[in-house]
């Protein structure tokens, strides 16, 4: 598939409105948040550590208070990933863990990222957060915090798109033609 032709691909956010979702979702997360609460911000692996990383900024921006962003890698097959965040360093009273990932589909990562994150503890508030949601779960996972939901047939794929600076640059829908 060429990626680049006009017949294969749509946009369905550029630049402005990602920014527009994360800051709408960092308003919702706010008003969740309680005072007692040290809110974490965990991304997973790549996109959505982008996300997260983009996220905390905009939470910083409007809450009194130092957020953590983390990376959190899930083990696929038989490869188990590093990840910098420690499920065990969760405090289960205080703290309100974001889930974050850029899209979610059939529910499997982020299945899987929640067992780790609730393998030693489970914290007081554990939500998800993602730019897009697809549809199609297998899983019984939802994300409370959602920047745009589209359904998707099963021959299309959702990419987020990052900048050679690592911003996130736009989110495209991709036609399979086969």
């Amino acid at each position: 598939m060429d990626s680049d032709t006009q017949d294969d691909k749509m946009v369905l956010m550029d630049e402005n409105r990602v920014e527009r979702s994360i800051k709408r979702i960092a308003h919702q997360v706010v008003e969740d948040v309680l005072q007692k609460h040290t809110l974490k911000v965990v991304g997973i692996r790549e996109r959505g550590y982008l996300m997260a990383q983009r996220l905390t900024e905009a939470l910083s921006d409007i809450i009194d208070q130092n957020v953590s962003c983390f990376s959190l890698a899930v083990k696929e097959g038989n490869h188990e990933m590093a990840s910098i965040f420690d499920p065990g360093k969760v405090d289960p009273e205080h703290d309100f863990i974001l889930l974050v990932d850029d899209v979610i589909f059939s529910g499997r990562t982020m299945f899987k990222a929640l067992q780790t994150l609730t393998n030693e503890h489970l914290p007081d508030h554990l939500h998800c957060a993602v730019l897009i949601d697809r549809g199609h779960r297998q899983l019984p996972v939802e994300a409370k915090y959602v920047g745009m939901s589209i359904p998707t047939k099963l021959n299309e794929h959702v990419l987020v798109r990052v900048a050679g600076d690592g911003s996130l640059q736009d989110v495209a829908l991709f036609f399979d033609k086969h």
